[in-house]
């Protein structure tokens, strides 16, 4: 609400005087809302400044709880790794490992990012060019190296004036980075100028662009938000230290102690102090004057301490964002209280700067390395290929086994009533890199299978004979000379063998690679790769994709229909 003003006469009638009425509480008693409450004169400041450099990397080396809290979620969102779908061999993340040396290159990326504000990494690719040139990423032949610097080693060059009357030649990209950086390695004296196209940069804490453009369009360290808490916490602590060290305090009555200092006899005092020093030392034992003297401890009081402590350290907690079990390794008190619940949500959190910042540079690499004439795939991609991050709660075998009887449960009720079937079941759990929960469904029926049921039966029946040819048969009918008769305990059923026949009807058409038609067979029904290879006979040999038509182009916007 806004104030208003109420006109008030004066005594002769007389020119209103307006009355300023403001909303708020006011006690002229406590001076609560007033210019004497002490709280109204808070207001945020940027005395402190930044913390240099050299601050940052003495806390780093010096401080356990610092480094942690830049280390810790640098190494957990790196932990578990990242996979590659569409690649089933893994070969293009496992080349980037064994020959760049990508994880730990990510890893100190985001940590270097995480302490000094910012880190950038220069990939160098083989494409015929400098670095200085822009990279020309269709000629790639192979990756050659990855090198991390953090941002005290890098000055951008002079940014370019944007041409407004020109569009064309302006992307997408941060407006506060150069067309070149230059990188000084440390140690080195040397610098060297390389082409934006040829790096990646880190952002530290994020920073209003104002701020960003003062600080050289660099985020902000992690430490900066939280060294006051950090700073307290410590504080607190070595408090804790000093009282240990003093817990126990002596005490020693000394009768006539005043008259005796008045009368000049500090000697004496002293050599009486020495020893009862030298006795408690010697002897273990407190000689006293049983009529003058009196020999007495006092423990210092630590009340309230322990939850002081927790206090610094549920703050820090909650400016790092950071778990207590993670940060300090203590599980929060209370009745079957674990923490779990607080680590799912910080890796929920970590999930997510994963996806902003780790995945897009790793498609990048993924891509280049892919594509790359030397790379793992010659030059041959497979297809789309997509990174995604490994999940970071990683179930006990326990629990995994509890998972997947319940899956296993859930697709059984589905198959009994005909929700889904066998080979949807069998695609969906083992037809990709790892076993999946979740369940895709197979829209495409078996070709005429709803305008001609004819020709679906004798679709099934030529399969049928397939398996008979092939030497298939789990009766013992069929199989080659030598062999032993399949154990009839293990037979397929009737369902089980139509399953299998519509897992062979769609590698037949081109729906399935023959390699994967065969691995859904050996997971999901109990024939071995050999009888699996026989069943599937010739079917999807020279495999190549059903083709599908393109849908129709929408209409332009206002054209005609």
């Amino acid at each position: 609400m806004s104030a208003q003003a109420r006109p008030k006469t004066n005594g002769s009638g007389g020119a209103a005087t307006p009355v300023i009425h403001g909303d708020g509480w006011t006690n002229l008693f406590s001076k609560a809302g007033t210019r004497g409450d002490k709280t109204q004169h808070s207001r945020p400041s940027l005395k402190r400044g930044k913390l240099p450099w050299s601050w940052l990397e003495a806390m780093y080396a010096t401080d356990g709880m610092a480094r942690k809290i830049v280390d810790l979620p640098a190494e957990e969102m790196t932990r578990e790794w990242y996979r590659v779908e569409g690649d089933p061999q893994g070969a293009v993340m496992a080349h980037l490992q064994q020959e760049l040396n990508v994880k730990e290159v990510l890893t100190d990326a985001e940590r270097w990012s995480r302490l000094y504000g910012g880190s950038l990494v220069v990939v160098g690719a083989n494409d015929g060019g400098d670095l200085e040139d822009p990279l020309n990423e269709a000629a790639v032949r192979e990756l050659l190296f990855l090198r991390v610097y953090d941002r005290n080693q890098v000055t951008r060059e002079p940014i370019e004036e944007i041409n407004t009357t020109d569009l064309t030649g302006l992307d997408s990209r941060d407006p506060l980075e150069p067309e070149w950086y230059r990188v000084t390695p440390y140690g080195t004296g040397h610098s060297f100028r390389v082409h934006r196209s040829r790096v990646w940069r880190f952002q530290g804490a994020k920073l209003p662009e104002r701020e960003r453009q003062r600080n050289d369009g660099w985020g902000l360290s992690e430490l900066e938000g939280c060294y006051e808490a950090l700073r307290d916490w410590n504080t607190v602590h070595n408090a804790t230290a000093n009282i240990v060290v003093d817990f126990i305090q002596s005490v020693l009555s000394v009768k006539g102690l005043s008259d005796m200092i008045a009368g000049g006899e500090e000697d004496v005092v002293k050599k009486r102090l020495d020893i009862l020093d030298l006795s408690r030392s010697v002897l273990n034992t407190m000689l006293i004057d049983a009529d003058g003297e009196q020999y007495t401890k006092h423990a210092s009081s630590v009340a309230g301490l322990p939850d002081l402590v927790d206090r610094h350290t549920q703050r820090l907690s909650a400016i790092t964002n950071m778990p207590v079990t993670k940060l300090v390794g203590i599980s929060p008190a209370g009745l079957n209280a674990t923490g779990e619940s607080d680590t799912r949500q910080w890796y929920d959190e970590l999930k997510g700067q994963q996806q902003d910042k780790h995945v897009p540079f790793l498609q990048w690499l993924v891509d280049l390395s892919a594509q790359a004439t030397r790379g793992p795939l010659a030059g041959v991609s497979p297809g789309e290929l997509r990174v995604k991050p490994n999940a970071l709660w990683q179930r006990t075998d326990e629990e995994e086994a509890e998972l997947r009887k319940k899956v296993a449960e859930t697709d059984e009720i589905y198959l009994r009533n005909a929700v889904v079937d066998a080979s949807e079941v069998a695609l969906s759990r083992f037809g990709g890199d790892e076993w999946s929960m979740d369940t895709k469904l197979i829209v495409k029926e078996l070709e005429g299978s709803q305008d001609d049921p004819e020709a679906q039966a004798r679709e099934r029946e030529a399969m049928e004979e397939h398996l008979a040819e092939g030497g298939g048969g789990r009766e013992g009918g069929g199989g080659r000379e030598g062999e032993e008769h399949a154990d009839p305990e293990r037979s397929l059923n009737g369902a089980q063998v139509t399953s299998l026949l519509e897992v062979v009807a769609r590698v037949a058409r081109g729906e399935l690679p023959r390699d994967t038609g065969v691995a859904i067979i050996v997971a999901a029904f109990p024939i071995s790769t050999d009888q699996a290879e026989r069943i599937m006979g010739t079917v999807g040999q020279g495999f190549t994709p059903t083709a599908t038509e393109p849908p129709a182009p929408a209409p332009a916007p206002g054209g005609d229909e």
